[in-house]
């Protein structure tokens, strides 16, 4: 049966899609923060040791990480998706 947008399709009992992996393995810590339509925002030390902040878009066959807030001198502790901006909390001179 086809799945496609037709009169025929909307009754068809689809199979649904593949789910798609975002992150693979365990050699870096990802805090998801929230999505805007289909860019998903990630907290990771990935290549940040102090922590940054990307997005992806899933949409994308390849899964491309757009830095959005690149590492600072200070640690990225938490961050959090609220509206249309992106809060972070630092923690600065940390021993």
């Amino acid at each position: 049966q086809s799945c496609n947008d037709t009169p025929a399709a909307r009754t068809a009992i689809c199979a649904p899609p593949e789910p798609k992996r975002f992150i693979t393995g365990r050699e870096h810590d990802w805090s998801y923060l929230g999505n805007k339509g289909t860019t998903f925002y990630w907290r990771t030390n990935n290549n940040a040791p102090r922590q940054r902040i990307v997005a992806t878009d899933v949409t994308r066959p390849n899964l491309e990480m757009r830095e959005i807030v690149p590492q600072d001198a200070a640690v990225l502790e938490s961050a959090s998706l609220v509206g249309d901006q992106i809060v972070g909390n630092y923690l600065v001179d940390v021993k």
